[in-house]
């Protein structure tokens, strides 16, 4: 199902959802019961009194989540990244649980990186996190270590890569390790460079 669909409809009950990219959307109040949401990006996003019950959330990456209210009873969230998820409010009884991030991701084969994650480098494509270190702010210092502006630019991120066209070409979305649900936007320079340009920060790419 294409990411606009998901977005129209009100009740995707059952539907197979899997590995979709669902973050940075409004998703309040939808209807996702027993639906396979495994392996979805679904950072950012608003799920705030959305209906979960039984869902299959394996490895979803939830990181930054809004989650206050929403019903997550009985649904699988083993593997699934919640770091900085809001769940005030959440019905996660008889939910289906394992710690964060399981006791194998401790080995060196846990995050092994993607080829697609590898190919989008040799390509020009690097996380927004690699440009954050490449850039200085003018007559400042690195942007990555501005806390005010690079907050701005992670908090708007997915409006910077889908509010236009021409940023939204020089970015990528892949999963970033073979185990782990973690999605990385990946971007050009041109493309980060855009980024900033909306937001008005006035940045130079770094000499050392």
């Amino acid at each position: 199902m294409e990411r606009h669909e998901i977005l129209e409809r009100d009740d995707l009950s059952g539907e197979n959802l899997q590995s979709a990219s669902l973050g940075f959307c409004d998703l309040s109040g939808k209807n996702f019961r027993g639906a396979d949401l495994s392996h979805a990006h679904l950072g950012y996003s608003d799920l705030r009194g959305a209906d979960l019950r039984n869902a299959n959330l394996f490895a979803a990456n939830l990181g930054a989540a809004d989650l206050r209210g929403a019903d997550l009873r009985y649904c699988d969230l083993r593997n699934a990244n919640l770091e900085g998820a809001q769940m005030v409010g959440a019905d996660i009884r008889e939910g289906f649980f394992e710690k964060q991030v399981p006791q194998k991701a401790k080995t060196h084969d846990f995050w092994t990186e993607t080829d697609e994650y590898q190919g989008a480098q040799d390509e020009g494509y690097f996380p927004v996190s690699h440009w954050g270190e490449h850039y200085s702010i003018v007559g400042s210092g690195t942007l990555y270590r501005d806390k005010k502006r690079w907050s701005s630019i992670k908090s708007k991120l997915g409006i910077l890569v889908f509010g236009d066209k021409e940023t939204f070409a020089e970015v990528r979305l892949v999963q970033q390790y073979q185990n782990y649900a973690q999605w990385a936007y990946m971007v050009t320079r041109k493309g980060f460079e855009r980024m900033a340009n909306q937001l008005g920060i006035n940045i130079k790419a770094k000499t050392d």
